[in-house]
């Protein structure tokens, strides 16, 4: 599978049921400035479905909300290529939210840092245990 630099309907968390399964049954860690919630499943049609979630509580103007949610999906789109490789190697189907929780708006700089950390947070779990 080649993978692109690209970022598609399939790539998203959306449903309801998947959702919910992640935030019940998933593991989660904190990576500096997110919130990481992931589960591995089976019943993903795709590798990785990933959720982005900037609470409103912390940031009430949309505008900066929509902010921090683009910078997030960048970081995730230049950075997934490794992520997939993992669970490709390892045969795994993860769905994953990402939660900002810092008070102030962020540079990109330290959200990609941060992305490809809890890449490899992840991808040291899924092969230190079998599931």
């Amino acid at each position: 599978m080649t993978i692109k630099h690209t970022f598609r309907k399939y790539e998203r968390l959306y449903l309801k049921k998947q959702i919910d399964a992640v935030f019940k049954k998933g593991k989660q860690m904190r990576v500096f400035p997110f919130f990481v919630r992931f589960l591995v499943t089976d019943d993903s049609d795709f590798i990785a479905k990933v959720l982005f979630v900037v609470p409103k509580k912390k940031f009430k103007r949309a505008v900066k909300r929509n902010r921090i949610k683009r910078l997030m999906r960048e970081a995730y789109r230049l950075n997934k290529h490794q992520f997939y490789e993992c669970l490709q190697k390892n045969d795994k189907k993860v769905l994953l939210s990402i939660s900002y929780f810092q008070d102030k708006l962020p540079d990109y700089e330290t959200i990609d840092n941060s992305m490809t950390e809890i890449f490899s947070k992840i991808c040291a779990s899924i092969e230190n245990e079998s599931f």
